[in-house]
């Protein structure tokens, strides 16, 4: 099924992964440690754009990162993206859920969210969480972008 990336407002996390154990420097957050495993940034998609913008940004890796997220895709794969279409911001609460999915870690105070009260919107699993129990705690339905319909769009 070809799922189509639309330009329409909405929240999205993005499931990265790491093989190897990392360090990187993020911007003015300072110097961490990635290791092994998976990494889930949740954010939002307001702008002119929607959700097909933000991820065609995130899709690649930039060269002049804006945003936290920037430099941590310099050494991620990006395995698939979770969305959902909303004009309703979902970020916030889907940062909580994350938070509380067994075997989750909460990352780096600041991380991606230095314009909210959030702690982190970057969260650490060593397997990847299921989707269905995101979906479960978000009590939403979210469509699933994978990298090769990223690749198609």
């Amino acid at each position: 099924m070809k799922i189509t990336i639309p330009e329409t407002k909405g929240t999205y996390a993005l499931i990265l992964h790491i093989g190897r154990k990392k360090s990187l420097i993020v911007g003015r957050l300072g110097k961490f440690v990635f290791k092994k495993g998976y990494y889930i940034y949740v954010g939002s998609a307001r702008g002119p754009g929607g959700l097909k913008g933000r991820i065609k940004h995130h899709y690649n890796p930039c060269n002049k990162p804006h945003w936290h997220i920037d430099y941590l895709r310099k050494i991620t794969e990006l395995e698939e993206i979770w969305v959902q279409r909303s004009q309703i911001n979902r970020e916030h609460m889907w940062a909580s859920c994350l938070q509380s999915i067994q075997g989750g870690q909460s990352l780096i105070r600041g991380f991606g969210s230095s314009d909210c009260s959030c702690a982190t919107h970057l969260f650490y699993f060593s397997n990847m969480p299921e989707k269905s129990r995101f979906q479960d705690l978000t009590d939403s339905k979210v469509e699933t972008i994978q990298n090769y319909t990223l690749m198609k769009a």
